[in-house]
């Protein structure tokens, strides 16, 4: 099995030709994508979309386990200058 966090294009499935490979997991398939794989004998496509409005996990291994966190979003705003002076500013002495 192999699963996927993001969309399968072609290169991704055409790297999996040489596989011996079941099941490939997805939140989505490109269309050329699925014309590789459906070449594929006894190969099972499945399309898992991300529920929305569910947060995105992004997960690091750690010694003895694993950490999962939300996975961080540029430009969604929120975002707020911790010092004084804006960034590259050299601090008035």
């Amino acid at each position: 099995m192999i699963a996927f966090n993001g969309t399968v294009d072609r290169a991704a499935a055409e790297a999996m030709q040489e596989l011996f490979v079941e099941v490939v997991w997805a939140p989505a398939f490109a269309d050329d994508a699925l014309a590789v794989l459906r070449v594929k004998k006894n190969l099972r496509v499945v399309r898992l979309p991300r529920p929305d409005g569910a947060p995105a996990l992004d997960f690091k291994r750690i010694r003895g386990g694993f950490l999962a966190q939300d996975r961080f979003r540029y430009g969604r705003g929120g975002t707020r200058r911790a010092g004084r002076w804006p960034p590259n500013a050299s601090p008035r002495v």
